[in-house]
């Protein structure tokens, strides 16, 4: 069950393809935006700056897509430099405050001295 205004939320997408048909979903919101994202990535889209300047869109005339149906989760783990053959993912994303509110001259979840060796 999802909790009320969580801190955290997942992200989770899928993208499956069916025959001729292609099917992406996400898990909320954004997430459905993420896989539509993902989707293009892997067709060769990038954005390196906002605006139609930082954009790199293939021109195709024809689409095709081959096999598409992984999890993805060992690239992902590779390209975020995570190694794949540990048992898990990291559990805590970018919100470490929930983790230094002990650490000294901490002064809430989101004001502390991240670059403090104490905090460390």
């Amino acid at each position: 069950m999802l909790k009320k205004n969580p801190k955290l939320t997942t992200d989770g997408i899928g993208i499956v393809r069916e025959g001729n048909r292609i099917y992406i979903a996400g898990n909320q919101d954004e997430s459905h935006y993420y896989a539509v994202a993902e989707l293009l990535r892997r067709r060769g889209c990038r954005w390196y700056l906002p605006t139609e300047f930082g954009q790199c869109i293939p021109e195709e005339a024809t689409l095709t897509v081959g096999d598409i149906d992984d999890t993805g989760k060992t690239e992902f783990q590779l390209r975020n430099m995570m190694r794949p053959d540990r048992s898990g993912m990291p559990n805590c994303g970018h919100a470490p405050g929930g983790y230094t509110g002990d650490a000294p001259g901490s002064k809430g979840t989101f004001n502390f001295p991240f670059t403090a060796s104490e905090t460390a």
